[in-house]
């Protein structure tokens, strides 16, 4: 009864623990393409807004080739952020 018992509960704790890890890492992975999503599309804005509107510069808003959004972005990308 014991044994029946301590089984049955590993297979329990087992059968929480794994979709808990699938939840946190499908979590990671979500959270990672969105950030990839919405980097993507504020480029094609500036993009498409610099075909259209020729005041609009994408290298106004690069800082040595890349886009950052942190304390060391460019003064323009930093004034467009909400």
């Amino acid at each position: 009864m014991v044994l029946l018992s301590f089984s049955h509960s590993w297979l329990m704790s087992f059968s929480l623990i794994a979709p808990i890890f699938l939840m946190f890492v499908g979590n990671v992975i979500f959270v990672c393409l969105i950030k990839l999503f919405i980097c993507t599309r504020f480029l094609w804005m500036v993009r498409i807004g610099g075909g259209v509107f020729p005041v609009i510069k994408e290298p106004d808003y690069l800082v040595n080739g890349e886009y950052r959004v942190d304390k060391g972005a460019a003064p323009k990308m930093l004034n467009c952020l909400m």
